[in-house]
């Protein structure tokens, strides 16, 4: 067993073995070397059978074939939090068995054709995120047919295309969280038929193309939060299906909330707020999603981003009532119609009623009155007035008769 050092070496910039300066644990077969102020990576001196190699925190800045070289065994690949800013093609060729590669917190700019070459057989964990990663070379991840987690977030990627994935046929989780994407293309993904989970949040996107999830049968978990989209397509023009867990579009500019309604039922958690939504029939029915969920997914929902809708530039919350007017009924159109009535003309009996001489109708109700099945055409509306109009002249004959015949009897 290795030792542990009670200091840091001081030999730091030159070749030092996993013996000198690594603790090593021969049960697990672990070595551990992180802060130790390396500049290089160890030589396997010591540490030949190593499965983990554990070099994170140190001062590293470069990984080559000879750095690696000895570690034959190892399966995890510990970098992370370095200062490696370049990692040489094929610089993997002689740690065949490797299945965790963790270079997260670094200072990477370029992912180069063939960086892990020779890891093809066994790799299926890379952590890439927190670098500042602008470039991706075609055929970085060449051959990565195992893959099943690949973490690129917080970076400084502008563009992916199919090329870069085209191999991934079993790639599972992939995060491209906090980078740059300003657009993507409709069959960037079109090769990952495993995928299950993608984090495309943090970005600049301010479009989601037509297709672009197809085919992605096993997809459960889909994060879109916190881009520039102001309005979103069908669930079914995304290719989306409806078996999600997850769906996370808050945090964008969509005021549209009829956009969102197609999406309600699309999920069993799906997360909206911090959208501008305007206050209108389409949030109605956002609110009665929401009231119809179970107090377990309400809790989980009131700790995203705040769900409402705007009136007149006021927030209102998801769980409060609506203004009245912000969704007028078909009954509060028709009421709204105002009517004025100049003169009223009761005819005789051969005569029709005149229509008004002043009125004022809207379009809606000029269609009721002008669609209602009691038009005059009818010949029953005519008899009907006719009955009506003799009626109103034999009730003033009998006032006028009782009235004369009052005043008869009064001058008795």
């Amino acid at each position: 067993m290795c030792v542990p050092l009670s200091t840091p070496p001081t030999r730091t910039g030159e070749t030092v073995t996993c013996q000198e300066v690594c603790e090593y644990d021969e049960w697990f077969r672990r070595a551990r070397c992180h802060d130790r102020n390396l500049q290089h990576i160890p030589t396997s001196t010591g540490c030949e059978n190593a499965a983990m190699l554990e070099v994170h925190e140190n001062n590293i800045q470069l990984i080559n074939q000879e750095t690696v070289n000895g570690y034959r065994f190892v399966q995890t690949l510990d970098f992370s939090q370095n200062q490696i800013s370049h990692i040489e093609p094929g610089a993997f060729l002689n740690v065949s068995n490797v299945k965790h590669l963790l270079l997260s917190n670094n200072a990477l700019v370029t992912l180069r054709n063939r960086t892990f070459v020779g890891t093809e057989r066994h790799l299926t964990r890379i952590h890439l995120d927190k670098n500042e990663v602008a470039i991706i070379e075609g055929d970085a991840f060449h051959g990565l047919n195992k893959v099943q987690y690949l973490d690129l977030g917080f970076n400084n990627i502008q563009s992916i295309t199919s090329r870069h994935f085209q191999d991934m046929t079993e790639l599972e989780h992939l995060i491209l969280e906090n980078n740059e994407l300003v657009s993507i293309e409709n069959d960037t993904f079109n090769c990952l038929i495993s995928l299950e989970m993608i984090a495309l949040n943090n970005n600049k996107l301010r479009s989601i193309p037509n297709g672009l999830f197809d085919g992605l049968t096993s997809l459960r978990d889909v994060d879109l939060s916190q881009n520039h989209l102001h309005t979103i397509l069908t669930p079914s023009e995304l290719g989306l299906i409806s078996n999600l867990r997850y769906l996370f579009l808050a945090g964008n500019y969509i005021n549209k909330s009829s956009d969102i309604v197609p999406f309600c039922e699309l999920s069993a958690y799906l997360f909206v707020g911090g959208n501008p939504f305007e206050c209108d029939c389409g949030f109605q029915k956002i609110q009665e999603w929401y009231f119809n969920q179970s107090i377990v997914v309400k809790q989980v929902l009131s700790h995203s981003s705040s769900l409402g809708c705007y009136f007149h530039g006021s927030f209102i919350d998801v769980t409060a009532a609506l203004p009245t007017n912000s969704c007028p009924t078909d009954d509060d159109v028709l009421t709204s119609t105002t009517v004025k009535y100049t003169t009223i003309h009761i005819k005789t009996s051969t005569e029709e009623l005149e229509q008004p001489k002043d009125s004022t109708v809207n379009p809606m109700k000029q269609t009721v009155l002008t669609e209602s099945p009691s038009s005059d055409s009818s010949p029953i509306d005519k008899l009907w007035k006719i009955s009506m109009s003799n009626l109103i002249i034999c009730s003033v004959i009998m006032v006028m008769l009782l009235l004369y015949y009052y005043y008869k009897r009064s001058d008795r």
